[in-house]
């Protein structure tokens, strides 16, 4: 059986998660208390030595960080609809992956953690940081939104790692940029939550 250790307000951890839901296939889903510090415990340490979420441990294989977990589990349950095993088709996934993950993903968590997450927990936003996650979207997510057009999914006709990489953290672009900017991207959000995979991460996690 398939460990699946996370947090659900994690958008690492809600990644893995989307993708074991599109993939259908059996897991035992466990979290981790990151408000008890459990991340930095022992018996979580062994898994995960840098004390973050998520992780899984599969027989005697154990995986951190949230992108080697995608990769490793669509090589293991061989969910070629997700990635290709051609090569150039891969290209193309792993292309727009790491731009999203470097040039979307983080801007946005930026932005909706500082923009109004961080008062949840008692501290306090970083106007700096909120400055760069503003200049870097507005250099970067008309790239996407311009790729977006004409298009269902980010690479191909249907979800592929691509857009599971992405789509816990373009949720919050509802708050933090204006959607009638994107509305290939607003469309492709809309198309990637109509799926039952996302909403029943959403169900669970509250997204």
């Amino acid at each position: 059986m398939l460990h699946f250790y996370h947090h659900p307000q994690s958008p690492y951890s809600r990644k893995v998660f989307l993708l074991l839901e599109e993939a259908q296939r059996p897991f035992d889903l466990r979290v981790v208390a990151l408000e008890r510090g459990e991340h930095r415990q022992g018996g979580y340490l062994a898994m995960n030595p840098q004390g973050r979420v998520p992780a899984v441990v599969d027989g005697d294989v154990q995986v951190s960080e949230s992108n080697a977990i995608l990769r490793y589990l669509t090589r293991r349950f061989e969910l070629h609809n997700l990635y290709p095993a051609g090569l150039k088709e891969q290209a193309e996934i792993d292309m727009w992956w790491e731009f999203c993950s470097n040039h979307i993903n983080r801007p946005l968590l930026d932005l909706a953690w500082h923009g109004f997450m961080v008062k949840k927990y008692g501290g306090q936003s970083d106007l700096a940081v909120i400055e760069k996650a503003e200049k870097n979207l507005k250099r970067d997510l008309p790239v996407l939104e311009r790729h977006l057009l004409g298009r269902n999914y980010i690479s191909g006709h249907d979800m592929t790692l691509a857009d599971i990489n992405l789509m816990p953290f373009a949720v919050y672009a509802k708050d933090v940029v204006r959607q009638d900017d994107y509305p290939a991207f607003g469309a492709w959000i809309q198309r990637v939550a109509s799926r039952p995979s996302w909403r029943t991460v959403v169900a669970y996690s509250g997204v």
